[in-house]
C-alpha cells in the first residue's frame, strides 16, 4: 500500500505525501475490518459458494 501511495504521490507533484496518505486511510481502515471479520467469521466467505452450489 504504501508504495503505491508514494507512484501516485510522485504523479501528483503539488501533493504532499501526508494528504495521500490521508486520503488512503478509510480505504485502509474498511480493508482493515474486512479481514478481522474474515477470520473471525470465515462462514461468510463460504456463503456464496454455498448458496450458488
Amino acid at each position: 500500500m504504501g508504495l503505491n501511495v508514494y507512484i501516485v504521490n510522485s504523479m501528483a507533484k503539488d501533493t504532499p505525501i501526508w494528504e495521500s496518505y490521508r486520503g488512503v486511510m478509510p480505504f485502509l481502515l474498511t480493508d482493515t475490518i474486512r479481514t478481522i471479520l474474515l477470520l473471525f467469521f470465515p462462514a461468510i466467505s463460504l456463503w456464496l459458494v454455498k448458496f450458488v452450489g
